[in-house]
């Protein structure tokens, strides 16, 4: 099946009801999208799953600034609780992908940083999300991706302010 079949069924299947409705039900249709474009497989073909490869390039980002993060840093830009984020970081750990050290400052706060496997690792997956995200942009206007992203920006806020 390909991606025009896939987009048909979920268009013909979200009945266009209530507005709360017609949200949830395209919002859950969007995440199961986003779910499988952010399946992300390494070189060796091993699968990264998607918060994993979200917290690589979180802190690909850090890392590219000289930051290390700290575990609570991390919570806030995954939204994932801290235990979760926590078993995360200990199987990143497991892997060899990053290191944990505890803050100089805050002995209770844990500093993480990337390994130059996960730092390698990163880059892959970024460089494989810009590619993928690129070809959904390819469907827009190049008009179009302001609004869309004013759109996204807007929708974001809410649920920030929902949450």
């Amino acid at each position: 099946m390909n991606m025009q079949q896939k987009k048909t069924e979920v268009t013909e299947h979200v009945p266009l009801q209530d507005g709360a409705s017609t949200l949830r039900e395209l919002l859950q249709s969007l995440t199961r999208y986003i779910d499988a474009v952010e399946q992300y497989a390494t070189q060796g073909g091993e699968c990264v799953p998607a918060s994993y490869a979200q917290a690589l390039m979180i802190m690909l980002n850090f890392d590219l600034q000289g930051v290390n993060p700290t575990l609570s840093e991390l919570v806030d830009l995954l939204n994932i609780d801290k235990s979760n984020v926590t078993r995360l970081c200990q199987r990143m750990k497991d892997s060899g992908h990053i290191a944990m050290t505890r803050d100089e400052k805050d002995r209770r706060a844990k500093r993480i940083k990337l390994t130059d496997d996960g730092r390698d690792l990163g880059e892959f997956i970024q460089s494989a999300s810009v590619e993928k995200y690129n070809e959904v942009l390819a469907h827009f206007e190049q008009e179009q991706h302001r609004v869309l992203f004013e759109q996204l920006m807007t929708l974001n806020d809410s649920f920030n302010k929902v949450i």
